[in-house]
Parts: structure tokens; C-alpha cells; sequence
């Protein structure tokens, strides 16, 4: 097996803050994704309809935005930014 040296980009010190910028909401959205699906388990104990099942579904409802505005399937995602 031939070994080459790892490639590297060049990168400013802005385009390190990004990325941790980035790494840092990712793991923002992986918490609250994490503390809905504790609610959503906590809540199928209980059958009846209450308020904090509105607000979870709001909640629902909002991640699945997000997640769809980060991949570009809706105008201001990601996919769009990059075209304009």
C-alpha cells in the first residue's frame, strides 16, 4: 500500500470559527432531538391528549423545518444560499 501525506486546506481563523460554529449547532440540534424523543417516550405512557403534547408536536414540527431549511428543500436552505 502506497502512503501519501494527508491533504490539507488552508483555512483562516474565520473558516475554523465556522466550523466550530457548525459543529456546535449540530450537536445543539442532536440534544433537543434527544430531549424530544424522552418526552415522546415519557408521553406513550400516557394516552390522553394534553398540553405538553401540543407543544411537543409544535416541536416536531419545528426540528422537521430546520432540518429541511439545512438541506436546501425549502428558499433560504442551504442549497439555495449556495446558488445565489
Amino acid at each position: 500500500m502506497i502512503r501519501r501525506a494527508p491533504t490539507q486546506i488552508p483555512m483562516s481563523d474565520l473558516d475554523v470559527q465556522d466550523v466550530r460554529d457548525i459543529i456546535e449547532a449540530e450537536k445543539e440540534i442532536q440534544k433537543r432531538e434527544q430531549d424530544l424523543a424522552t418526552k415522546i417516550r415519557s408521553l406513550t405512557d400516557n394516552p390522553n391528549i394534553t398540553e405538553a403534547d401540543t407543544e411537543m408536536l409544535e416541536s416536531i414540527r419545528k426540528i422537521k423545518e430546520e432540518r429541511e431549511i439545512r438541506l436546501g428543500l425549502r428558499p433560504g436552505g442551504a442549497v439555495s444560499m449556495m446558488i445565489n
